[in-house]
């Protein structure tokens, strides 16, 4: 390495080393902002051009989110009908173990439903 490459690699490396230091002294601060943002109503965040409103945007994905589970509910609550029916009807033409298996499948979606309707 030349003289003058051994000079900038000091200079180089101290901006990142500051940065990080920098945001680990201020992380607390930091959080302590990003949380108001993200549960206030009002919360908004502009970076040049773009402008969010980070409350909005966290409320938005928990609307979502919890649409998304109703779903999932309402399908696996189709899902045991479709394997009782499936087991009252069908059964007779399965193996020991399909049976076997179906009824721990069923037993295991009954059990899981049942522990979603009492949240």
């Amino acid at each position: 390495m030349t003289e003058s490459t051994l000079k900038i690699i000091p200079l180089v490396l101290s901006w990142p080393v500051a940065a990080v230091l920098i945001v680990l002294f201020l992380r607390k601060p930091i959080m302590k902002v990003v949380d108001r943002f993200i549960d206030g109503q009002s919360g908004r965040a502009k970076i040049g051009p773009i402008e969010v409103e980070l409350g909005q945007l966290a409320d938005n994905g928990k609307k979502a989110i919890q649409q998304l589970n109703d779903i999932n509910h309402i399908i696996a609550k189709s899902r045991l009908i479709e394997l009782e029916i499936t087991t009252e009807t069908l059964s007779h033409a399965f193996s020991t173990k399909h049976k076997k298996d179906l009824e721990k499948v069923t037993l295991e979606l009954k059990e899981k439903l049942t522990e979603l309707n009492k949240k």
